[in-house]
């Protein structure tokens, strides 16, 4: 599992002015589901729970963070900033995520890759990718 655009947009952080997310909104680019492997080896084609509908069950979606808002000012005129940088992995609920049929910018990008949500909506976050997998690694020793 690897960031498409990751490194493009770490690019842009060496002119702030160029690009600026505003508010708490983060720009993700949304990652492909795992392959489930059966103990034999065998790659299967769906989950478990993939049998239920999407309404039944709201299913998780791991996102590498690409760009985070400014931040939004409080009741008390503070500004809050996020605590996630690009480069983070989270666990974000698929409803909140608005998707990109197309991004500006962007020359070569596969429809649906790239989501805005809002800082609120994550779940859970890890560190970068290789974070996530040794998380997994160890949940599932």
């Amino acid at each position: 599992m690897k960031s498409k655009y990751l490194e493009r947009f770490l690019r842009l952080d060496e002119d702030p002015s160029l690009f600026v997310v505003h508010g708490s909104r983060l720009i993700v680019e949304v990652l492909p589901k795992e392959e489930l492997v059966s103990k034999g080896g065998i790659v299967l084609a769906t989950q478990p729970n993939d049998f239920r509908s999407s309404t039944e069950e709201n299913k998780h979606v791991l996102a590498v963070v690409l760009a985070v808002g400014v931040g939004y000012t409080d009741e008390t005129g503070s500004l809050i900033k996020s605590s996630l940088v690009p480069g983070n992995v989270v666990l974000v609920n698929p409803f909140s995520l608005r998707r990109y049929s197309s991004f500006p910018m962007l020359q070569e990008y596969t429809a649906q890759d790239i989501a805005m949500t809002s800082d609120s909506e994550i779940n859970c976050s890890f560190e970068s990718i290789e974070a996530y997998q040794r998380a997994t690694k160890l949940l599932n020793s």
